[in-house]
């Protein structure tokens, strides 16, 4: 299937660079506890509460960074730790002010593109999933779960969370890009034209931008 969006967590790449994450995670806590067979670990993880499993998770945070920042993926670079990072957000999981740091450096070092990707050429960010990561890394908190499937600004990746009270508003045109304002959708237009676009029509590639709607 490739790519069906272009934020965090929305294609086949990361959602195989998830399952590695899960993996290691899994492969920890056999150790931690040990655990031999995996339907063992099946049925241990199954009997644990959600609070339980966070703490558990907690627990094994730093060695799972530590695991992901000593290898750079041949292929990937530094992005699985990315994914890491995504991943223990999305959890809710502790992470140190020093992975913060890292997973910044991480994300920047990362490619990231505009538009359109041939799938085996897209093997990092799409811009407005760049932005989604780093603004959920400027507002995260330790314990508070961060969702990477609500919507998200385009140009800052700001959540409505982050803009309270105000709220996110999608692009005119396309129905599909969100944005904190005219100021975020203006600074974007460069990127954004390349795949806004209405049903049946081409992008549009040139001239004016598709006003903010609610």
């Amino acid at each position: 299937m490739g790519r069906w969006g272009h934020r965090m967590l929305e294609g086949d790449t990361d959602r195989d660079l998830m399952g590695d994450v899960n993996h290691a995670m899994e492969q920890i806590l056999k150790a931690k506890y040990n655990i031999i067979e995996q339907d063992q670990l099946d049925r241990f993880i199954e009997d644990m509460t959600k609070d339980q499993f966070l703490e558990n998770i907690n627990n094994i945070s730093v060695e799972l960074f530590q695991e992901f920042r000593q290898k750079e993926d041949p292929l990937y670079g530094v992005y699985p730790t990315v994914i890491l990072g995504a991943v223990m957000m999305t959890m809710g999981a502790n992470i140190s002010p020093e992975n913060i740091t890292y997973l910044r450096e991480a994300a920047n070092k990362t490619a990231s593109y505009p538009g359109y990707r041939l799938p085996i050429g897209d093997l990092g960010f799409r811009d407005p999933g760049k932005a989604q990561f780093l603004a959920a890394l400027d507002h995260y908190r330790n314990g508070e779960a961060r969702d990477f499937h609500q919507a998200s600004c385009f140009y800052c990746g700001r959540i409505n969370k982050d803009l309270n009270p105000r709220s996110l508003m999608k692009c005119g045109r396309c129905k599909e890009a969100w944005y904190c304002d005219q100021e975020c959708q203006r600074s974007n237009w460069k990127n954004h034209k390349l795949i806004c676009r209405k049903d049946g029509e081409p992008p549009m590639t040139a001239g004016g931008f598709g006003m903010l709607n609610v």
